[in-house]
């Protein structure tokens, strides 16, 4: 019994430790880098992202408001 309770087997096989891949990254932060579509069109982008921002934000009140009219006519 005192065999199976061994916390390293005698018959174990030896085994070369693994490297670890060295991974690198390399990020360029500079002012014309920080959105990607450049800051030369910053008013076509804020217009783009308060639209956005604006539909997904409504989008889930107009589907329930469309869903009880549905609800109410039936």
């Amino acid at each position: 019994m005192a065999m199976l309770l061994r916390a390293n087997p005698l018959r174990a096989v030896a085994r070369a430790p693994i490297r670890q891949q060295v991974r690198a990254l390399h990020i360029e932060n500079t002012v014309d880098n920080a959105i990607p579509a450049g800051s030369g069109r910053s008013t076509a982008f804020k217009l783009r992202f308060i639209a956005y921002g604006t539909v997904g934000t409504l989008l889930p009140y107009i589907a329930a408001y469309i869903s009880f009219q549905k609800a109410a006519a039936a």
